[in-house]
Parts: C-alpha cells; structure tokens; sequence
C-alpha cells in the first residue's frame, strides 16, 4: 500500500468520529424533548380525566339533592309529623359508581309550613367528596 492511501484511510477515519459523536448528541437531544413532551401530553390527560371525574361527581351530588328534595316534599304530603331521615345509597342503587349519603332534615315552623334541609356526601367517605346543601320551605297541607 502506498503512504498516500494509508494517509487518506486515516484522514477519514479521524473526521468520521467527531460526526458520530454529533449525531448521537442529536439524537439523545430529541429523544429528551420527545420525551419531555409526551410527559406533558400524559400529565395535562391525567389532569382532565380527574377534571371529568370531579364534573360527574358534582352533577351526581346535584341530582341526588334535587331526589332528597323531592322525597322530602313526598314524605310531608302523606305524614306531616316527618321528622327526616338518614338516605344512604349503594353504588349499584344510584347511576354513579360510588355510594353516597343524603341527610333529609324537617323542622316545623308553624302548622302550616316546614322548614326542609337536604344536606348530600357522594362520592361518600372520600377526601374529595362533594357535599352540597339546600335549604327550602315547603307548606304542609291542611287536613
């Protein structure tokens, strides 16, 4: 071999290192942004997924108040000496997937009117649960 093509053969293996290097810094660093970026795509999921989980929760609480309102209303038709009640729910009871609490209470203002508290816990247990209340009169009917 002459030394012209061993010179050349170790020209070019001496400029091909530094270009690998360079590809490979490439790409680690697209790799780390492409990474950095699906780690921002599964965070802002997990925040809307617990976003609708709280949504529903909160619908769920409203109409199981709007129901413990209603049975409320239903109970003093037909007994005006109803005091209230403890209403708990099984999950399979409800739409929901969890059980919940709705807390009836009457007081009588007079003898023609009732003073309703309708106080509800769903998810029940939870550190996030949802409590809601509504406090309405209702008059009784005349016998």
């Amino acid at each position: 071999m002459s030394r012209q093509r061993i010179h050349r053969q170790r020209y070019k293996t001496q400029n091909q290192s530094p270009k690998r290097g360079a590809v490979l810094i490439c790409v680690v660093v697209c790799l780390t942004v492409a990474t950095l970026i699906l780690g921002g795509m599964l965070k802002t999921t997990l925040l809307t997924m617990r976003q609708i989980r709280t949504e529903r929760h909160v619908r769920q609480a409203e109409w199981l108040m709007q129901a413990g309102a209603e049975r409320a209303a239903f109970r003093l038709a037909s007994n005006v000496e109803y005091t209230g009640e403890l209403w708990s729910l099984a999950a399979d009871a409800i739409v929901g997937t969890d059980p919940g609490v709705v807390n009836i209470s009457v007081s009588h203002e007079s003898t023609d009117r009732a003073s309703v508290r309708v106080v509800v816990e769903y998810p029940l247990g939870r550190v996030t649960s949802i409590r809601r209340s509504r406090e309405f009169l209702i008059d009784l009917p005349q016998n």
